[in-house]
């Protein structure tokens, strides 16, 4: 939804807001769960608002916290924008008000090659991957079946890529410099190569 359908709209589908939740009877807690204890079935939550952590019981427990968003080993990668999330995307979406923009897609997994393939109808748009084919990870001919409708879309693929740094432009462009496509400038950068889970280690 992120990568397709909130890029046309321009907005985050969020699926419920808190006043939704309580209608149905879902008590939500704005927090981060730092403490878990399945022997008495007890979870500890610091609230959002403040500091103070509190403990909730339960009987069943489902562990639905989503990824995050895994950045490559890029120089300069903290200055690429993603849309892994609703807040990365809310940030994303005003740079590309305005049409026309170069925008560069860092990995060709399933967010970036669906963000590049969307973004393709009103930006300038080069996809890039280290591996030869988009959706490398799925069967060869739906990658090659992928680059060639990139290809049809617009979209520059630049595939077997090996990217070594992002390099700010005065004025807020960016250049991208690769070891293996010389350098490509762009005015957007979005890092879509692939996620982690939020589980945290300690629990």
């Amino acid at each position: 939804p992120l990568s397709k359908r909130a890029l046309v709209r321009g907005a985050a589908p969020y699926l419920a807001t808190a006043e939704g939740l309580a209608e149905v009877g879902i008590h939500h807690v704005d927090g981060w769960a730092v403490g878990l204890d399945l022997a008495r079935r007890r979870v500890e939550v610091r609230a959002a608002a403040r500091a103070e952590v509190q403990e909730h019981t339960f009987e069943e427990l489902v562990w639905a916290t989503g990824l995050r968003l895994r950045r490559p080993p890029i120089a300069g990668i903290g200055a690429a924008l993603q849309n892994a999330d609703p807040a990365g995307l809310e940030e994303l979406l005003p740079r590309l008000e305005r049409p026309g923009r170069r925008v560069a897609v860092i990995g060709a997994g399933l967010i970036g090659t669906e963000t590049a393939a969307t973004l393709s109808a009103t930006h300038r748009v080069t996809l890039f991957e280290r591996d030869e084919l988009p959706l490398g990870r799925l069967h060869r001919a739906v990658g090659q079946a992928a680059r060639d409708v990139l290809a049809a879309l617009g979209v520059h693929f630049a595939g077997g890529c090996g990217l070594e740094r992002i390099v700010p432009i005065p004025g807020g462009s960016h250049l991208i410099e690769t070891s293996t496509h010389s350098r490509i400038a762009a005015d957007i950068v979005i890092a879509a190569a692939g996620v982690a889970s939020t589980l945290p280690e300690a629990l």
